[in-house]
């Protein structure tokens, strides 16, 4: 019973989230040096730099030229591919979330949806024994 409202949990925000649109802020620090860079001064109201549409917020940093840019990755027709994290190599970091205007993040980050799904992971794993 109780894996079975476990499963059906997961299944369920996982289409709701896959339903919603994100917005994401869409700037560079090469643009916006000021406002867009490791200290980030942007702010939701403006919205000159916020995509809307999109399937997760990307922010990279690229160590040689230390620039950041702050992006949205589009919403793909053909599915949802779910991204989260960030990768590392040599010559920079790529990070992915899925929270409204969450690529304002100066750190590696996890979406609240995946907090909360990961929290009810433990929880029903913990009464089911």
């Amino acid at each position: 019973m109780l894996r079975k409202l476990l499963i059906y949990s997961v299944l369920c925000i996982g289409f709701v989230h896959q339903c919603t649109a994100l917005a994401c802020y869409n700037c560079s620090s090469h643009t916006l040096p000021g406002d867009c860079g490791d200290t980030f001064r942007l702010q939701a109201n403006n919205k000159t730099y916020i995509h809307e549409e999109c399937e997760s917020c990307v922010k990279i940093y690229t160590k040689a030229t230390k620039l950041y840019e702050r992006k949205c990755k589009p919403k793909r027709p053909d599915g949802f591919n779910f991204t989260v994290g960030c990768k590392y190599d040599n010559e920079r970091i790529t990070c992915h979330c899925h929270d409204n205007l969450c690529n304002v993040a100066a750190r590696d980050f996890m979406s609240f949806a995946h907090l909360c799904v990961s929290c009810v992971i433990l929880l029903f794993s913990s009464l089911s024994k």
